[in-house]
């Protein structure tokens, strides 16, 4: 009996491992595929790309002046939406664009943080990338949004 109990206890605990690790590779798809759409729609330069934001996101930029003096600006999720909006035409006129390379994706709770690093193609220079992703549920829907973003800009 405490045998055939024991037996149980642990399939359970193998199945709840199993489902564990499903989840979380479910999660980093999820990121990946966030992270695709991201990247589609900087490149088209498509203003909706805001959307993929949660509302309350930090979005915070390093700005790395030519003296070496940095500033840090800071938006919020709503706000950056609209800096997105008023800033992809401009940077669509100049071709201002971005590779990505050695990007990870690491669990982190719920959430996955995207690391890598950025290229700027028209300022020719690379800087860390990261990005923090999360499930959100609305009218008993999830999806992906973005509720961190990290970046380094030279001006």
């Amino acid at each position: 009996m405490k045998r055939a109990l024991a037996m149980s206890m642990l399939s359970v605990a193998l199945l709840l491992c199993g489902i564990s690790k499903v989840l979380a590779e479910d999660a980093v798809v999820e990121a990946q595929r966030l992270f695709k759409q991201y990247t589609e729609m900087e490149r088209a330069f498509d203003p909706s790309l805001g959307e993929l934001f949660a509302p309350n996101a930090i979005i915070k930029d390093v700005r790395v002046y030519q003296d070496g003096q940095t500033k840090t600006i800071t938006w919020s999720g709503n706000d950056y939406k609209q800096v997105l909006r008023a800033g992809l035409p401009v940077a669509k006129i100049r071709n201002d664009m971005n590779n990505y390379s050695a990007m990870t994706y690491t669990r982190d709770g719920a959430n996955v943080r995207i690391k890598g690093t950025r290229h700027s193609l028209l300022k020719k220079y690379s800087a860390p990338f990261e990005l923090v992703v999360a499930p959100s549920s609305a009218n008993g829907k999830t999806t992906w949004k973005i509720i961190e973003e990290l970046t380094q800009s030279e001006l």
